[in-house]
């Protein structure tokens, strides 16, 4: 028996506009005037699509802040491109490794002593609050690893 799957690829394109409202930005869209854009290749299936809104605001400051590169990171964290992975590691419980590239920031969950490792990406754009909340899920499940390889040793 041989079955035939469809499967539908799709380009999610992300932008970030400058606008005061839904109006502006659809002109500057129509203008090709965007502040940043990312594209990310899909695989699903048709039947199962998700929903992204068109229009979202943010403040632009504080956990609003929408960071579209390393850079914008980095001046949302106080520190620099080349200072950033010794301070992810100085400054977090479990001294989280970083990575980066044009397209996604990659945190690792990390527990020394432990053979496994998980990352989890960002994709660029998204704002601090989401990179807060992914910081604070990555230190939990670091936390979560040390004890499951390291609990039983010590009782031994």
């Amino acid at each position: 028996m041989k079955f035939v799957v469809e499967c539908v690829k799709q380009t999610k394109v992300i932008y970030v506009v400058d606008a005061e409202d839904e109006a502006e930005c659809d002109r500057k869209l129509s203008a090709g005037k965007y502040i940043h854009k990312t594209e990310i290749q899909q695989n699903r299936d048709d039947y199962l699509g998700t929903q992204y809104e068109r229009y979202e605001a943010y403040s632009g400051t504080g956990d609003g802040t929408v960071i579209c590169s390393v850079n914008d990171l980095c001046e949302y964290l106080g520190t620099t491109p080349d200072r950033l992975k010794r301070d992810m590691f100085k400054y977090t419980d479990c001294g989280m490794p970083i990575e980066w590239d044009d397209e996604k920031v990659t945190l690792c969950v990390y527990a020394e002593g432990a053979d496994a490792e998980w990352s989890h990406d960002l994709f660029f754009p998204f704002t601090a609050k989401e990179f807060d909340k992914m910081v604070e899920y990555v230190e939990e499940e670091s936390e979560e690893l040390w004890h499951e390889w390291n609990d039983d040793k010590e009782e031994e």
